[in-house]
């Protein structure tokens, strides 16, 4: 799911495992971190998410 805010509703996720970050490609790094947060979701029964940035961050600040 994509959500733009703030013109989307919030999501309704059940105890979710945020990774947050600027995943600007699947490198190994970053496919360790989405499965790091893919099993703490398991673990407490959550839902894993991941959210990043458009613009870039530096672009807004």
């Amino acid at each position: 799911m994509i959500a733009h805010y703030p013109s989307d509703p919030p999501p309704r996720w059940h105890n979710p495992v945020l990774a947050l970050g600027n995943f600007d490609g699947l490198h190994r790094g970053h496919a360790k971190i989405i499965d790091r947060v893919r099993r703490r979701a398991g673990e407490r029964g959550g839902t894993p998410a991941a959210m990043t940035f458009d613009p870039h961050p530096p672009r807004v600040v």
